[in-house]
């Protein structure tokens, strides 16, 4: 069972890169908005499911443990296995260096975090900050995208 659903991800995943670059196209969306924001709201959306419902039942701590978590399994674990994978399997190596703006804006997201969690309690203008945070980081990748190098 596990290597036949592994082969339908598969297959919905190219399904998936082809609608999304042809998608990407017809709006003028930037690579960097499309890995960033697309992809990962699309790649996140069963912890999203999760966490909402965390959320929903008024289990804050279930909440944001499920969405600080994810992120930190993509961080430390997802993304060096890629870039160590593209050495043997891709066109070309991939590698870890960002441009200064996303840099900045990891940063930010980091420490947003942090300021968030550190109270143990939250309010609903609290969540209307996250929002506008991920906004503003939307909408930069979006009008700004990174200086090609």
């Amino acid at each position: 069972t596990l290597a036949g659903v592994t082969v339908l991800v598969a297959l919905v995943s190219e399904v998936f890169v082809v609608s999304v670059q042809k998608a990407a196209e017809a709006f003028w969306m930037t690579p960097a908005f499309v890995g960033f924001i697309v992809v990962a709201l699309v790649g996140g959306a069963a912890e999203m499911g999760s966490a909402f419902s965390g959320a929903r039942k008024n289990r804050l701590d279930l909440s944001v443990g499920i969405a600080l978590g994810s992120a930190a399994q993509i961080a430390l674990f997802v993304a060096p296995v890629l870039v160590m994978c593209s050495y043997v399997l891709g066109p070309t190596p991939m590698d870890l260096q960002f441009w200064p703006g996303a840099v900045v804006m990891i940063l930010i997201a980091t420490l947003t975090a942090a300021l968030v969690t550190n109270s143990g309690r939250s309010a609903w203008f609290v969540g209307v900050l996250l929002l506008m945070v991920y906004l503003i980081f939307a909408m930069t990748l979006y009008l700004l995208p990174p200086r090609a190098q």
